[in-house]
């Protein structure tokens, strides 16, 4: 749950059961909390029964994630990233510029909205299982203009991606794919093996290409249902720090 307005749901259904006859609880039950709520269902795509049940209670497909993988044992540990002015680590005096920046990038976002400095302190950078040694930013003339903050995944000896975007006026220079080379191999130095991300590829996103070209491919998708009394878009935002089925929300390139 993201807000008090807003319901997140996880749902497992049992093969053997008959859909039918959980569809009217299920829209009852729906009906109650969307009084004064908004419910969204997110669903692995291999849970066909579970996306039928939504479907017949009266929730509409909007958005798929795709769930991306590096393999970082094939980066060469003595590789170097390169060398872009203005790359530094994230140490905590950029921590605020940080969160102003991320709010400014994911503002056009589908499930976005602004970070407080209380939700971002719990949720983000105060967060047990951040990595600030595998999070890089990119700074000019004092502003963060592209960051990449990683956590540790719950996948064995694997590495999260979990927010990584750059200001509009800086897109297209390739910083994105400076600091995802950066974070890599700094990952792989310290004995991660993999990396993950999970991305929205609604729409006409060019994030999935753009991962591709860094050397990460797509291994699972996730849809996001909504039920017809919602809005378009939460009040909320779907990424792993803040939802408890697992994977970064939308990543900006």
């Amino acid at each position: 749950m993201r807000n008090d307005k807003d319901l997140a749901l996880e749902l497992v259904v049992e093969p053997t059961i008959d859909r039918r006859q959980l569809a009217p609880g299920l829209t009852g039950a729906i009906g109650e909390f969307t009084r004064n709520s908004s419910v969204y269902a997110y669903v692995d795509e291999r849970q066909v029964a579970v996306q039928a049940l939504l479907e017949s209670s009266g929730f509409q497909r909007a958005r798929v994630f795709v769930t991306m993988k590096k393999n970082l044992t094939d980066l060469d540990e003595r590789a170097d990233p390169g060398r872009v002015t203005g790359t530094v680590g994230f140490a905590a005096e950029y921590d605020q510029r940080v969160r102003q920046t991320c709010n400014e990038a994911f503002t056009e976002h589908w499930g976005t909205r602004p970070w407080s400095a209380e939700d971002w302190r719990d949720s983000v950078t105060g967060n047990e299982e951040f990595l600030p040694e595998h999070s890089f930013l990119h700074v000019d003339a004092g502003v963060v203009d592209a960051f990449l903050l990683a956590s540790r995944s719950d996948h064995a000896d694997g590495v999260e991606f979990d927010l990584i975007g750059t200001l509009e006026e800086v897109r297209g220079r390739g910083l994105a794919t400076h600091l995802i080379r950066c974070a890599s191999s700094s990952a792989r130095a310290s004995g991660f093996t993999v990396a993950w991300l999970i991305v929205d590829s609604s729409g006409d996103s060019a994030a999935p290409a753009l991962y591709e070209r860094a050397g990460f491919e797509a291994v699972g998708r996730e849809f996001v249902f909504v039920s017809r009394t919602s809005p378009e878009t939460p009040a909320g935002r779907p990424a792993r720090l803040s939802r408890p089925a697992g994977g970064p929300g939308p990543t900006p390139p």
